[in-house]
């Protein structure tokens, strides 16, 4: 369910952005509409036949979602770890304002009913569409408590945010529609170019039924986050295509998945018999002849006949022994198609166990996927501080307007593998890398830096280094094995 409300209805709103093609692609992601972009030949169901045929395919439909794999991996290496959140007022660190951040992540995590957090709700949206939202806002049971005790961060469902923009490019208001009891809501939020400060319209039947206004700072509760999907057209098309090849599958092993004998010339099981007159006729026996194994059977030629019909000799029976079809043909184009969404993504190197790449190879496909984390996080780590500077406001006061918050994001990757990490070991002895980077590249360790103190720990009590100036290896490197009381409302 991509909203609170039927598409249909939804595009009755001028303001709703849902689009016919984000709708498609979201569903890619999730999987369950795989049948209505199959692009296997679906026949017209008006007649039985059709109907028998259609369901019969139906039947032995397979699918296997690569999208949503590629864009949750995608996800994790952003937001597999904990961010690091840093504010800073006045020029001093706050201590305070950090433990208080933390605590609403951790609140907002726990919500019942909530599996993943709003960064990656909206992450995941953005990876998909192109874009996903993040909303700071206080629930109405909460409306009567103070501090950020009362301030929750949501993932608006597609199409319930709409942004309205300038010539420019610049936004000029942003609405976002909830139900509230048996009401069609709208809260309609833009900056007063003359005060800076947030005004809010609360918007039921086409009617202004409250106003409010905070001092956020020139800043919005929604934030948009704009990414570049990874659901391309062609990745789509590819993953239509590894669905067909695995629907095959089925249908060549049970049609054409066993040993077939075929007999020609040969007389079928039967016995021979006379008819009313006199004449000679065979009558086909009706149990089936038996095989498996220890059986032995006699087949012989059938009877051949002169214009009299008398028999004037028999025929020489063959048998043709057909294998099971092979399936190599469309497991190799699930391969291929699978490669070609993995390569589209940039996550090439996930699949390089099954390719023939070299280490140096494997290396830069890691190094451009990398590269295209770092691109997102930029704009994850402005989305998320944004956010944080607004709670801060909405539930600290005033004192945080000119805040500055500060959001790391600690990018996650597959392990390398073992001859990857034999060439950064290779890296280090030669002086290419620094004992932190090969220690922070090899994959086992999350905190360079604690791990450079153990071993110095290690180096201070006199052991490991003969091991350094013997191997080269220093200990700790993998050895290959392995303002205002009134708030947003309820979503």
């Amino acid at each position: 369910m991509l909203s609170n409300y039927p598409l249909q209805q939804l595009r009755q709103y001028p303001w709703a952005e849902l689009s016919q093609d984000h709708e498609e692609t979201w569903h890619y992601y999730t999987g369950d509409r795989a049948w209505d972009t199959a692009i296997i030949p679906k026949l017209p169901l008006d007649s039985e036949s059709n109907r028998r045929t259609m369901q019969e395919v139906r039947r032995v439909f397979q699918s296997v979602n690569v999208i949503r794999s590629v864009v949750n991996r995608h996800s994790k290496a952003l937001l597999g770890q904990n961010f690091t959140v840093e504010v800073t007022r006045d020029g001093n660190r706050d201590e305070a304002a950090i433990a208080l951040l933390l605590e609403f992540r951790r609140r907002n995590r726990s919500l019942p009913g909530v599996k993943k957090e709003p960064f990656w709700d909206a992450t995941v949206q953005a990876l998909v569409t192109g874009v996903g939202y993040l909303r700071v806002y206080a629930p109405s049971r909460m409306q009567r408590s103070q501090g950020l005790n009362r301030l929750f961060c949501h993932a608006p469902t597609l199409g319930s945010v709409s942004v309205t923009r300038d010539d420019s490019g610049f936004i000029e208001s942003i609405s976002y529609r909830y139900i509230q009891g048996n009401q069609d809501i709208v809260e309609k939020q833009y900056i007063d170019v003359g005060t800076g400060l947030t005004n809010f319209e609360v918007i039921s039947g086409g009617k202004v039924i409250d106003t409010f206004k905070i001092d956020l700072g020139g800043r919005y509760t929604i934030y948009e986050v704009n990414l570049d999907p990874l659901v391309t057209d062609s990745v789509k098309r590819n993953q239509n295509a590894i669905n067909h090849a695995l629907t095959m599958i089925p249908r060549v092993t049970e049609y054409a998945g066993f040993l077939r004998d075929i007999v020609l010339n040969g007389q079928p099981p039967g016995i021979w018999d006379s008819d009313d007159m006199g004449r000679d006729r065979f009558i086909p026996a009706t149990d089936p002849m038996p095989t498996g194994a220890g059986v032995i059977n006699y087949i012989q030629g059938t009877p051949l006949y002169d214009s009299s019909g008398n028999v004037t000799g028999y025929t020489s029976p063959q048998i043709n022994t057909h294998e099971p079809s092979s399936i190599a043909a469309l497991t190799e184009s699930y391969k291929l198609f699978e490669s070609a969404i993995y390569a589209a993504v940039g996550q090439s190197h996930v699949l390089s166990s099954d390719m023939v790449l070299s280490g140096v190879s494997r290396q830069q496909q890691r190094a451009d996927f990398i590269t295209m984390l770092e691109n997102d996080a930029q704009l994850l780590q402005e989305a998320a501080a944004n956010i944080y500077a607004v709670t801060l406001i909405m539930g600290a006061g005033k004192n945080y307007v000119d805040v500055d918050v500060q959001v790391t994001l600690r990018l996650t990757t597959d392990k390398p593998l073992p001859e990857e990490k034999a060439a950064f070991r290779e890296d280090f002895k030669i002086g290419l890398l620094s004992k932190k980077t090969a220690i922070a590249v090899s994959g086992n360790v999350s905190d360079p830096d604690v791990e450079l103190k153990l071993i110095e720990e290690e180096l201070n009590e006199g052991s490991g280094s003969n091991n350094i100036r013997q191997n080269g290896n220093p200990q700790g490197l993998p050895n290959g094995s392995g303002g205002s009381d009134r708030l947003p409302s309820d979503p």
